[in-house]
């Protein structure tokens, strides 16, 4: 993240602000007690293992009495690895190797419920599992798109990282032959995506 990111001036209600902020580090004054909701997205392939209580215990620093966090994310077990697809298959083998040999956390779910659950100022804290086939056909291929688009490229990432030899070309190979597999045999991606919830006392 950084702020070249953020969407142009004028785009957005002028009380509204970005600004950066790393989940990591110790929370800066200006914004403790500040929040009634805290929503965090998608960092399954960001934190290493014991950084969710690093991130919950900051996140409470952020919320009012009685505010909530809101975190939605992904298990890397179960990203891809329904996906009856060769290709798929392949990509996610590549990044839960990638994960273990940095020592990622691969259970951002279960992690946040034991750090928020043993936090003394959380309660009501939750879990659930929402199934991209639960929502019908009618989300198949935007299912499809977003979660082959997040594999494929996190794949390239990993390539590139590890210094492999042909990566544009290993990387084609992958995401073209995800997306003749997805095609031939009608797939609709099997993942969960979980929506983590806890409230500050």
């Amino acid at each position: 993240m950084s702020p070249a990111s953020f969407p142009a001036p004028g785009t957005h209600p002028e009380n509204f602000r970005y600004s950066v902020y790393n989940i990591l580090e110790p929370v800066p004054e200006e914004l403790r007690g500040r929040y009634d909701l805290v929503h965090v997205r998608l960092l399954v392939a960001a934190l290493g293992k014991g950084d969710v209580d690093t991130a919950v215990r900051n996140l409470v620093l952020l919320l009012r009495p009685g505010g909530w966090i809101q975190w939605e994310d992904l298990d890397s077990y179960t990203w891809a690895g329904r996906v009856p697809s060769s290709h798929v298959k392949e990509m996610h083998a590549l990044m839960r190797s990638h994960m273990e040999a940095r020592g990622m956390e691969e259970h951002i779910p279960s992690a946040f419920v034991a750090a928020a659950t043993a936090h003394q100022d959380l309660q009501n804290v939750s879990a659930r599992a929402f199934n991209t086939l639960e929502g019908g056909t009618q989300h198949r291929d935007a299912f499809n798109k977003a979660f082959l688009w997040s594999c494929a490229r996190s794949s390239k990432m990993i390539l590139r990282a590890r210094g492999e030899e042909n990566v544009e070309a290993e990387a084609t190979r992958l995401d073209e032959g995800a997306r003749r597999d997805i095609e031939r045999d009608g797939i609709f991606w099997d993942s969960d995506e979980h929506v983590l919830l806890a409230q500050r006392r």
